[in-house]
């Protein structure tokens, strides 16, 4: 009997994105997902107050920024995935990433 795999195979995702899936040893991606929920809240709440709006070098996000473009990219992707869920055939924007931080 064949094993069902909910990754999503090259053909289904912009090559970019290949190196965020690779990275998810598992064949399905909602537990690690759900699992990391729990694991950002440990590392932000980790993270001083004075802490929050350092740059380590000029033009690098703070860690601020970063947690914003986590939460931003979740907001996204979400979205993206009920479109494909519901067969929306209408082309996806990308969005830019940098603009968002600010």
């Amino acid at each position: 009997m064949a094993t069902l795999s909910l990754r999503p195979t090259p053909d289904e995702y912009a090559q970019p994105y290949a190196r965020y899936i690779d990275r998810v040893p598992e064949p399905d991606a909602a537990p690690v997902l759900r699992a990391q929920i729990d694991e950002i809240r440990r590392l932000a709440a980790a993270v001083p107050p004075e802490k929050e709006t350092f740059r380590y070098a000029p033009d690098k996000w703070t860690v601020r920024e970063v947690l914003g473009h986590v939460n931003d990219a979740e907001r996204v992707f979400g979205y993206r995935f009920l479109r494909l869920r519901r067969g929306d055939p209408t082309p996806m924007e990308s969005f830019d990433e940098n603009l968002f931080a600010a």
